[in-house]
């Protein structure tokens, strides 16, 4: 095979790669209803300006919170335990 045949079929190769890794991806875009005034109250109170980082973070604070929710109700305690540091999110 040609060099140049080689360099176009690797050409090829990472371009199929490339579109094949987009399939993989952990995001999905979805058009969502926001209501204006429940974002702009949120954009002033975390100062994200930006929607979709808006949104992330608000999914992360609900599985947080109804994670603890559910662990609380499965009961038990364990009175020496020490509080945990307050976790640092990080901006994505």
């Amino acid at each position: 095979m040609p060099a140049s045949d080689v360099r176009d079929y690797r050409s090829r190769l990472v371009v199929k790669a490339r579109n094949h890794a987009s399939f993989d991806a952990i995001f999905a875009t979805t058009t969502i209803a926001l209501d204006d005034k429940l974002i702009a109250k949120a954009q002033q109170l975390t100062g994200l300006q930006e929607k979709p980082a808006l949104v992330r973070e608000a999914l992360r604070a609900l599985i947080e919170r109804e994670s603890a929710r559910r662990l609380a109700r499965q009961g038990g305690s364990e009175p020496d335990l020490k509080p945990a540091p307050p976790r640092r999110h990080h901006a994505t």
